[in-house]
């Protein structure tokens, strides 16, 4: 190759070229290096940002003793939305994070759940279900939602069945129950204790519980945050949501549009499948939950009790689409 010439019109020797070149490649690569965060520094970085956003939603939870009464709903919806993102944070995180630093991570969360639950509990208690005097027949009862029932507190409830007014079922067996979206629209919506049962909810609920369900069928309309599933065995879900939390569960099966990821733990034998749900005004409930009908994350889940990343978990897997399609005939 021809030597190059300076501004002078000398000739600059090949060799000082190729010198310079490589001197300046080997800048830019430390450069690059130095740019380039390694595994450590990023889970760091990644702890500290998870520790602040925790500090900063348990200094919410404690003002909530100052929040005016008219002002705890939307206060406390918020709450649980900033909840639902931080754990979104911290599932994207897992194939970062060492195992110590992922289950301290694991229990500050639940922890800072637990909080806001109390704080929850405690500037919105729970009241007892009752219906005013017999000289006042003339007016409508005064209830709660079936959420709100303990049940040490069941003194003058009428059969489960028979109080279908209220947002959600307890206590039932062999029923076929059935909310629209008239009864559910932006509610929290219980179910608890249930056997044998079918459940529709179509319409467009806030959140959903579901406890001690056994060989349930739950068909659920898009829920605008989330919907928790706790001591459940043998059951059947549909269902639309921002995020899905699944807690001591056994031998379910979930067909499910999910817009962050679904979240297991202490669970057995979970299975999951896409959402196959359709009713008339499902398009409207979409639109009215927020949900994003073109994200669906239906074959991403966490397992808060599987740490190695070179193996998948065996307390869940995905269905097929002959065992969807056999979930689907199960249903209707």
């Amino acid at each position: 190759m021809a030597d190059e010439t300076d501004d002078t019109g000398m000739k600059i020797p090949q060799t000082l070229i190729d010198r310079d070149e490589s001197r300046l490649l080997a800048i830019n690569k430390k450069r690059e290096e130095k740019s380039t965060p390694s595994v450590h520094e990023l889970a760091d970085r990644i702890t500290r940002q998870f520790t602040e956003l925790r500090d900063n939603l348990d200094r919410k939870i404690s003002a909530a003793d100052d929040v005016p009464n008219s002002e705890l709903k939307p206060y406390f919806d918020g709450l649980t939305k900033d909840i639902i993102t931080l754990q979104k944070f911290l599932a994207d995180s897992m194939p970062v994070l060492p195992s110590y630093d992922l289950r301290r991570c694991q229990e500050a969360l639940k922890a800072l759940e637990e909080s806001l639950q109390s704080a929850i509990e405690n500037r919105m208690p729970k009241k007892k279900f009752a219906f005013k005097s017999k000289k006042r027949e003339s007016e409508k009862p005064e209830i709660q939602t079936i959420s709100n029932i303990k049940a040490s507190e069941k003194e003058s409830t009428p059969h489960p069945v028979q109080a279908a007014s209220l947002t959600g079922f307890s206590d039932v067996s062999g029923q076929i129950l059935t909310r629209t979206q008239d009864d559910i629209r932006q509610q929290d919506v219980s179910l608890a204790r249930l056997d044998d049962c079918t459940v529709r909810l179509y319409g467009n609920p806030s959140t959903v519980h579901a406890t001690h369900l056994t060989n349930c069928r739950v068909l659920i309309g898009p829920v605008s945050t989330s919907v928790f599933v706790d001591a459940c065995k043998g059951c059947t879900f549909q269902v639309a949501c921002q995020q899905l939390r699944v807690h001591n569960t056994t031998d379910c099966t979930f067909l499910l549009h999910v817009t962050s990821r679904a979240i297991i733990e202490d669970s057995h034998d979970v299975r999951f499948g896409t959402y196959t749900l359709r009713y008339d005004q499902l398009d409207d409930h979409f639109q009215m939950s927020g949900l994003d009908r073109a994200t669906n994350n239906w074959q991403l889940v966490n397992d808060f009790n599987w740490l190695a990343s070179d193996k998948a978990s065996p307390n869940w897997r995905l269905l097929d689409g002959n065992s969807i399609d056999s979930c689907m005939n199960e249903l209707n």
